[in-house]
């Protein structure tokens, strides 16, 4: 209690103080031969890493460290380094400035590709980064026209084009052919099996909204509710199907990577833990279990369910998927 102040210092106090004290046992006196303290390993951009299998796209795997390299790989600095340089042939005073704000200014755009993040959307996580910034700076801070802010915006999504190729257009295909696979006479629902065997229902329609008008405790109250359902939503189909199939191929690689694994484990969406002795196991399960899902193209597999042809040069090709066994950054 008397040394509180000193746990400020980490991001998370608690679980620095558990690292401590399982270091001092283990380490320093000893009295402790074993952990049980979990360490945690991250997909790198995990949304992005299935698409880049999906597609076979060699240049995006090697970004997201689905692909071995010697030291891991950034694609969000990827991106922004693209966007500076696009930047600084039209706007080279906001690629200075880009480029003084950094990686966040391309996260969150970058993370969102595969959940199909508009432009809007796009826009509010770069101002969201240049705000996070100008706080840091305070008073001396630039501030960013609304023109400037859309500059940067689209020049980002221009660079993302360039930088991850695959990703984008696989996401801009399965948009196209969700909206022609439900144009088809009778068909509301689009359903799959993901590569664990889970059966898969997107159904979605709009709701029938009700008006309300009622009193509470002599106030009249005004509200809507939802009662029942209407006719098909295209759009909330159109905009879901590709989020919904990485999510189902992701679940699928945690699925089958643990439903064996007799080793002590915790999943938290993309982030696993498991205790230091077991992290080489892990880690193996974890690539091969990615290999036999993409060994099986499930992008071709999507394209059958929704009964619409996948364009040849969708699959790019360039990616060795068996090669994924060997990425000790696959998750770091």
């Amino acid at each position: 209690l008397s040394h509180l102040g000193d746990l400020e210092g980490f991001d998370s106090p608690w679980t620095g103080y558990a690292a401590c004290v399982e270091y001092y046992n283990c380490v320093i006196t000893g009295t402790q031969t074993t952990t049980q303290l979990p360490v945690a390993t991250d997909a790198t951009c995990s949304g992005i890493q299935h698409l880049s299998a999906m597609t076979l796209d060699a240049a995006t795997g090697r970004l997201v460290n689905v692909l071995p390299t010697d030291s891991p790989q950034d694609a969000y600095k990827a991106v922004l380094l693209e966007t500076i340089r696009l930047l600084n042939i039209n706007k080279p005073e906001l690629a200075k400035w880009a480029e003084e704000v950094g990686r966040p200014l391309a996260k969150r755009v970058v993370m969102t590709v595969p959940y199909a993040a508009c432009e809007r959307s796009n826009r509010g996580y770069v101002l969201k980064a240049i705000k996070e910034y100008e706080s840091t700076k305070g008073k001396d801070a630039r501030r960013v026209s609304s023109e400037e802010l859309g500059a940067i915006t689209k020049t980002m999504l221009k660079a993302m084009r360039s930088v991850v190729p695959g990703p984008i257009s696989v996401m801009e295909w399965a948009k196209k052919a969700a909206r022609e696979a439900l144009s088809q006479e009778g068909r509301e629902t689009i359903e799959w099996t993901s590569p664990s065997g889970f059966p898969v229902l997107q159904d979605k329609r709009k709701l029938n909204l009700v008006r309300v008008r009622t009193q509470l405790l002599g106030d009249v109250v005004k509200t809507v509710i939802g009662d029942g359902y209407k006719e098909v939503a295209i759009n909330k189909h159109v905009s879901g199907i590709m989020p919904n199939f990485i999510h189902s191929c992701d679940a699928a690689l945690l699925h089958n990577s643990f439903a064996g694994f007799d080793q002590p484990f915790t999943l938290i969406h993309d982030s696993i833990l498991t205790t230091a002795t077991d992290m080489d196991y892990m880690s193996e399960v974890i690539r091969d279990e990615f290999v036999k899902i993409y060994e099986e193209r499930p992008l071709e597999m999507l394209a059958k369910v929704l009964g619409i042809d996948l364009p040849s040069d969708m699959i790019v090709g360039t990616m060795d998927i068996s090669q994924c066994r060997n990425s000790i950054y696959f998750f770091c």
